[in-house]
């Protein structure tokens, strides 16, 4: 089967940014010709007759070039009703060409305003399409790069004995590594195509402020040319009279915006989401696991990833009494599926009648595949922190709580330690102590090896019995060190985070 995204390079749309062209084109000539018609009224004053003729003819082309794809705008009805005017009040002379200079600049004025900002938001449009279209390849390099190894694992797969294979190991970590450039690609290729519909919607409303302007400011040098014309011949004064109220009532620049509006969106295309296409369950809506927490919170604009929401909520829910809860982990196929689910279709995957256990191990896996750990402790980190006093630790991690942590981050990390306080207030039931916890959850939080965590907190404790780690609450006096973090200060630490 053609790879989709392959085919819509092959055949690059066009159509939207054409149409975008040629509107432009057409309401620049709409201004050009109105403009030409307010330079030969002023010459027509030495030939009154010839130019009244031409006048006419100019005048009922503008009535037919507003109508622009066949819409019938309002605008062009008052031109038309100039035309009938000229034809009634035939040699009449034109005065007052002081008045008509002064429109043809009002018009000259729109003009080069629309000029500019018409090539503005045509370059803006551009710019995020062409952004938009030179991905596309890329990403579906991605994707036919990742099902060749996801095909390529499967033939190793069925071999005799391919586990522990260095040729095995091999093939895995590529499958692997396309997995995530795949799912990275089809992430950007998913903004960069919001972004370029968002741009269109912002640059549409802004060609309406421009067609508006373009059709009131129409209106009303159209409105002075007619009363200049009614006060040339006192006995074709009830004519223009008439003119200027049929005018008055038919030129409406909402209604023309209006018009122009559907057709603009009903020329614009409609580009549907890109998802990433999982090679053994297919499309997926969303992305969870192994996508950036600033750029995934970032870009559904959350605070807190709402798979940990709906997972705690469920475990606060029906696990929280249950013996080892976070300890014993769930059925590992049970978990694979869970996440495979949850990518799948977020929105119908029933929460609330899936096992605790298997909830509890997916909250670990999706903390631990996080590409940044959720409090980042590195090597070198932790060695400057082993050196210091437990009143300095104290101050060091509260400035980077405070100061360092990316605010999606601290939002997630809040949230995850008033879970902690929950669970550690049925610890009579659970076993689940504050230290289990945090034997527990240190290491994927810290993104720290559990042996090299084990180490760091036998020798420099977490929690200084003289200073909190966040403000406690109430002035309560923390428990000793030695015994490790208690309730209290799960309760403290979630007011501060």
């Amino acid at each position: 089967m053609q790879n989709p995204l392959v085919s819509f390079m092959s055949k690059p749309r066009q159509d939207e940014f054409e149409s975008l062209k040629r509107y432009i084109e057409a309401s620049e000539r709409a201004t050009k010709e109105a403009l030409d018609f307010f330079g030969d009224r002023i010459t027509s004053e030495v030939t009154v007759q010839k130019q009244v003729d031409n006048l006419t003819f100019q005048s009922s082309n503008l009535g037919t070039a507003n109508n622009r794809n066949g819409t019938e705008y309002t605008l062009p009805e008052g031109w038309n009703a100039v035309a009938g005017g000229f034809e009634t009040t035939l040699g009449i002379q034109r005065r007052m060409r002081a008045v008509v200079v002064n429109d043809q600049k009002v018009l000259t004025d729109l003009r080069d305003r629309q000029k500019d900002e018409f090539r503005r938001c045509l370059g803006t449009v551009k710019k995020a399409r062409d952004a938009y279209i030179s991905i596309q390849s890329e990403v579906a390099k991605m994707q036919s790069n990742y099902e060749r190894k996801c095909r390529e694992f499967e033939a190793l797969d069925k071999e005799l004995n391919p586990l522990g294979s260095p040729k095995f190991l091999k093939v895995q970590k590529d499958m692997t590594d396309a997995d995530i450039e795949y799912r990275k690609g089809s992430l950007i290729l998913e903004r960069l195509r919001k972004e370029y519909t968002e741009t269109w919607e912002s640059q549409k409303q802004r060609i309406r402020e421009i067609e508006r302007e373009r059709v009131a400011t129409s209106a009303k040098v159209l409105m002075d040319y007619i009363e200049i014309e009614r006060s040339g011949a006192y006995e074709k004064m009830k004519i223009w009279e008439t003119i200027s109220r049929n005018v008055k009532d038919r030129v409406n620049p909402d209604r023309d915006c209006d018009l122009l509006a559907e057709y603009v969106t009903r020329e614009w295309p409609w580009y549907p989401p890109i998802h990433f296409k999982n090679f053994y369950i297919g499309e997926c809506k969303d992305l969870i696991f192994n996508i950036p927490l600033k750029e995934y919170l970032g870009f559904h604009r959350l605070r807190v990833p709402p798979f940990l929401e709906k997972c705690t909520k469920v475990i606060e829910a029906r696990g929280i009494d249950r013996e080892g809860i976070y300890r014993i982990s769930g059925k590992s196929s049970d978990v694979q599926d869970l996440k495979m689910r949850v990518e799948q279709n977020f929105d119908l995957v029933n929460f609330d009648d899936i096992d605790p256990n298997v909830l509890a191990s997916a909250v670990k896996q999706y903390l631990r595949q996080l590409p940044e750990p959720l409090f980042n402790f590195p090597a070198n980190d932790r060695a400057d922190f082993a050196k210091h006093t437990p009143e300095e630790r104290i101050r060091g991690l509260k400035k980077s709580i405070h100061h360092d942590l990316h605010p999606t981050h601290r939002s997630t990390l809040k949230f995850l330690v008033e879970h902690f306080v929950k669970i550690a207030q049925h610890l009579e039931t659970n076993k689940m102590t504050p230290t289990n916890i945090a034997l527990i959850f240190a290491p994927v939080i810290f993104g720290v090896q559990t042996d090299a965590f084990s180490e760091l907190t036998t020798n420099a404790p977490l929690v200084n019995p003289k200073e909190p780690f966040f403000k406690f609450g109430n002035n309560k006096e923390p428990p000793a060190a030695d015994k490790g973090p208690s309730i209290s200060q799960f309760q403290s630490w979630k007011d501060d985070a």
